[in-house]
């Protein structure tokens, strides 16, 4: 069975011998994390118009739905923490579900960026604003998940193809520093870091509108806090 590897953001709070003893409490971690996303929803859903804020609690419980540990169940039986990696993530679904399953898995993670765009485009004219807060809905439904006691995934499909669609430029040029930094170092967790940091910068730089840079940063100070060298799925699979 896999173990599961803390991120570096919770070693490095582990220093200190009284958060590290808070951190050994299920209850307390699961009322942190709760206070902190329900407090992010409601400034999401008060800084949305009236109508939009309404969709701010279905897309987040639609986000937290745990699509690879679902089809890893279906098609093998298992948990997916338990397997490969431990991750709960589409690159563990195909590595330890299969084809099948992994493929499945993405297309509910794709869904994810679909449905809340679609949201935006039907009833809000496309609004960017709109478009930013209700796909970070997704993305801490993802994150935190009431389904799964408070853990969750990387989100990594959702920005993907989120960004694909509302700034393929920046998201182009993160992907090619990325590739850029791989190729010079080797190092697929400071490749993965690379993507997801440059990418805020660069819809800065491109005025791509503060919406976008928003939810660009915030998804990687979400990643930041998540990721270690242990948890990375593509050190894994090398």
């Amino acid at each position: 069975m896999a173990q599961r590897a803390e991120s570096s953001f919770v070693g490095l709070l582990r220093r200190n011998p009284a958060i590290s003893i808070a951190l050994d409490d299920p209850f307390l971690v699961l009322l942190v994390k709760g206070i902190g996303v329900g407090s992010l929803l409601l400034v999401i859903a008060l800084l949305l118009p009236l109508s939009a804020g309404a969709l701010v609690p279905v897309l987040y419980l639609y986000g937290a739905i745990p699509f690879a540990l679902l089809m890893v169940h279906i098609f093998r039986r298992q948990r997916i923490e338990g397997l490969g990696s431990g991750n709960i993530s589409v690159s563990n679904a195909f590595r330890t579900g299969g084809l099948a399953a992994g493929g499945l898995a993405v297309a509910g993670e794709v869904s994810k960026s679909l449905l809340p765009l679609f949201l935006s485009w039907y009833w809000f004219g496309f609004d960017v604003a709109v478009s930013a807060g209700l796909l970070f809905c997704c993305i801490l439904g993802e994150y935190v998940s009431p389904f799964l006691l408070g853990r969750g995934g990387f989100a990594g499909t959702i920005m993907i193809w989120s960004f694909a669609i509302l700034a393929p430029i920046p998201m182009l040029l993160a992907i090619s520093c990325m590739l850029l930094v791989l190729l010079l170092t080797k190092d697929t967790f400071l490749m993965i870091m690379t993507a997801f940091w440059t990418l805020p910068l660069l819809l800065l730089l491109l005025q791509a509108g503060l919406p976008l840079v928003l939810l660009a940063l915030g998804y990687a100070i979400l990643f930041s806090l998540r990721i270690s060298r242990e948890r990375n799925d593509f050190t894994y699979g090398r």
